[in-house]
């Protein structure tokens, strides 16, 4: 029996290199790419949740607190409208975070009866949001 060594030369002294093919995208299927590919700049562009749950200012949580659920913003989904003082929005993972939001509350942590959402604990500031990436496209390293 060969050992590590021995095995690997033999195994790499039968194999060689193939050349470089440029395809159309959707006939590459099944091909392994020859060149790394760099996205011109960083994903997601804006903050957004890292949890389901609801968008709050946190000065309107400072413990057992009931907000006003006036929205909901899909992943995925656009921001149209402002967080209002004393209200909450309908958030999953990874959708935009809402102008003038500040932290998401899992819904774990919540308790909703009909149009209102109740948050018994103090909220940290941008607790559960992750920032998105800031870098232009010629400020990529």
């Amino acid at each position: 029996m060969p050992s590590f060594e021995e095995a690997r030369s033999i195994i790499l002294g039968s194999v060689s290199p193939l050349g470089i093919e440029r395809v159309p995208l959707l006939d590459s299927l099944g091909r392994v790419i020859a060149d790394d590919i760099i996205a011109p700049w960083g994903l997601p562009c804006f903050d957004n949740s890292a949890m389901d749950g609801f968008a709050v200012r946190e000065a309107d949580c400072q413990g057992n607190a009931s907000l006003r659920i006036t929205g909901y913003i899909p992943a995925g989904g656009v921001v149209t409208t402002s967080l209002e003082q004393g209200c909450a929005v309908r958030i999953m993972t990874g959708a935009p975070i809402p102008i003038g939001c500040d932290a998401v509350v899992p819904v774990e942590e919540t308790e909703e009866s009909d149009s209102e959402v109740l948050i018994r604990e103090k909220v940290a500031p941008r607790q559960q949001i992750r920032s998105g990436v800031r870098m232009l496209p010629w400020e990529r390293r």
